[in-house]
């Protein structure tokens, strides 16, 4: 699925659906990718996130106005919420658990999380956030987006790149170091695969000249990968947030590639120490979106 805060249907089908999906594989001996909640207080903490939102709890917001102002344009920016974060009711520590186990805590968290679909389709009140202030339904959808998504990386339960797979097609354009340029058209797929993910893309140039590759990343730690070519390791690459690159050495030339996402697909940018006739090259596309990658 990928990630936009954008998609008001993407975010009820998120909240709705996946996010009770994927909590449904936590165990309750995970270790968190970063910060010090255990599985069961980060569902109770979204839970609580939820019950803010339809006023079955309440808080402070200590952001002052004008900060808050400069803050809130976060909740449209289409990138996830940054690993770390801290929320300033946590500064202290975290609440002590409100339920028995796991699964108690998960079951409260669903009866929120429908609870605040239903609410939010007529309720037109604000509930205060304690980053945000006074919002209303539309902003907390957002942000209930992206504080799960942030939760759900940050305990391994989607990939880094879930917001990256799906099939893309577009054009683009490489320079080399002659002055010379020349277009092409792009099909590529990218996937993820157990352990990590696969790319595949079709270069059609305008001289007639084609390209197929295909490569496996596999996570070596967290953000970090391996790349391999019919199992050999060939280069690494990593990933954070919106923004993914890897490196790879191909015989005596070096050639790397970032993927950044944007609004409707991906942009990518290149370059390689030596093109075919020996000149080093780089280049950048514009791919739009479309369809998943399992099509």
């Amino acid at each position: 699925m990928p990630f936009d805060v954008n998609d008001t249907a993407l975010r009820e089908s998120f909240l709705r659906s996946r996010l009770p999906a994927a909590l449904s594989r936590l165990s309750s001996h995970e270790r968190p990718r970063w910060g010090r909640m255990t599985p069961q207080q980060m569902v109770e903490h979204l839970a609580w996130a939820f019950e803010l939102s339809t006023g079955r709890a309440t808080t402070e917001c200590t952001v002052p106005p004008p900060d808050r102002d400069a803050m809130k344009p976060f909740l449209y920016r289409n990138t996830p919420t940054p690993a770390n974060f801290m929320n300033p009711v946590l500064a202290a520590g975290l609440p002590s658990l409100r339920h028995g186990s796991l699964d108690e805590a998960r079951a409260a968290l669903q009866a929120e999380i429908a609870r605040f679909l239903e609410q939010s389709a007529s309720d037109g009140g604000l509930r205060t956030h304690p980053v945000f202030g006074p919002i209303g339904a539309e902003e907390w959808s957002r942000s209930h987006y992206k504080h799960s998504y942030h939760h759900l990386l940050q305990f391994g339960l989607i990939s880094p790149m879930d917001r990256f797979s799906g099939r893309y097609e577009g054009s683009g354009r490489w320079h080399d170091s002659t002055g010379a340029s020349m277009e092409y058209r792009i099909v590529q797929t990218i996937r993820l695969a157990g352990d990590g993910f696969e790319t595949a893309f079709k270069h059609d140039f305008d001289d007639g000249t084609k390209v197929d590759a295909r490569f496996t990343m596999t996570w070596i730690a967290p953000s970090l990968f391996r790349v391999e070519s019919a199992g050999t390791p060939i280069g690494n690459g990593y990933c954070f947030d919106d923004y993914c690159h890897y490196h790879l050495q191909l015989g005596d030339k070096v050639v790397e590639a970032s993927y950044r996402t944007a609004r409707a697909g991906l942009e990518v940018f290149g370059s390689s120490t030596k093109n075919a006739d020996g000149n080093y090259i780089a280049w950048r596309e514009r791919l739009r979106r479309s369809g998943r990658d399992d099509e």
